[in-house]
């Protein structure tokens, strides 16, 4: 049976609120909120920072009572059109299930970010919500391209945002292809497994950084046992940076790793799609309809 669209918060437009809140890990400088703030303002949002953010416990911002506090009061004001982390690292699965979410279903908002935030992704996954895929504050830097950050905004506000991505001589099974996005980083989706979930008929989206090439195979192969890799409508493959290497080296690289266990599924792969911890991390609506299609010698990513 073909899934069901998640249910999609208001579009924003201009003098929403937008609430900043760091619930996983520590800034390691407070001007990611300024920068942040400022760009807000100037595309004519209210901005509302959480008074946790600047603070620290560990590599966390703040303790976990603190982070919880912070995170339940941006859920519970009804004025809040949006949450958008700050910055990902660690610590969203420490608050996750002691938040209480009447509040956010009473007024549904945004929640936007990557990495570490994938937990609030798979949680309102289940919730049956829709949530944004997306760079976060602490990318904001020169090396950003201004179209990724305009696109984050057009996608908010209900914009079409088609993504474009050259064809890979690894793809498998290379199709047109249509279902509900899901997904985001592995490791945290796999820390996830216990949670409940079931991919069958969407597209999965992965993405991951810094693990050994090893962790990556233990990660696939655990998402492999748990279910996640059965009938898909489709493997979308973001970028997996800044891979460790060890002496001697893994045998296999991540798309040898991927295509070992695709190989006898039915769906397409896809590879190389620019989302992930890199610059060009074009956000997406985790819980949408996306469609990929044939474009110009290469493959085309947008919402159905």
């Amino acid at each position: 049976m073909k899934p069901t669209a998640y249910k999609a918060p208001a579009p924003l437009k201009q003098g929403d609120k937008i609430c900043l809140v760091a619930p996983a890990g520590a800034l390691a400088e407070t001007a990611v909120i300024d920068r942040a703030v400022r760009l807000l303002q100037s595309r004519g949002f209210r901005t509302q920072v959480a008074p946790q953010a600047y603070r620290q416990w560990g590599s966390l911002a703040g303790s976990d009572h603190e982070r919880l506090q912070a995170m339940q009061a941006a859920l519970d004001d009804p004025e809040c059109r949006m949450i958008w982390a700050l910055r990902g690292g660690y610590g969203s699965i420490r608050i996750i299930d002691r938040l209480d979410w009447t509040g956010f279903r009473n007024n549904p908002k945004w929640i936007a970010g990557f990495s570490d935030i994938t937990v609030f992704h798979v949680w309102l996954h289940r919730l049956g919500y829709q949530s944004v895929h997306s760079w976060m504050p602490v990318n904001l830097d020169e090396d950003q391209p201004e179209r990724v950050r305009k696109h984050l905004f057009d996608l908010l506000s209900g914009k079409p945002v088609p993504v474009d991505f050259p064809h890979d001589s690894m793809n498998l099974r290379p199709q047109e292809t249509q279902g509900i996005l899901t997904g985001g980083n592995l490791a945290t989706l796999v820390s996830m497994c216990e949670t409940g979930f079931d991919f069958r008929g969407k597209i999965l989206f992965l993405e991951d950084v810094g693990e050994h090439l090893y962790a990556v195979d233990r990660l696939l192969h655990s998402l492999e046992h748990a279910g996640g890799l059965n009938d898909l409508a489709g493997l979308l493959v973001g970028r997996f940076t800044d891979i460790r290497h060890d002496d001697p080296p893994f045998p296999l690289t991540v798309k040898q790793i991927i295509g070992e266990l695709a190989v006898t599924k039915d769906y397409p792969v896809f590879f190389g799609f620019p989302a992930g911890h890199i610059p060009e991390n074009e956000p997406m609506i985790l819980g949408a309809e996306y469609g990929i299609s044939r474009h110009k010698g290469g493959w085309r990513f947008q919402k159905a």
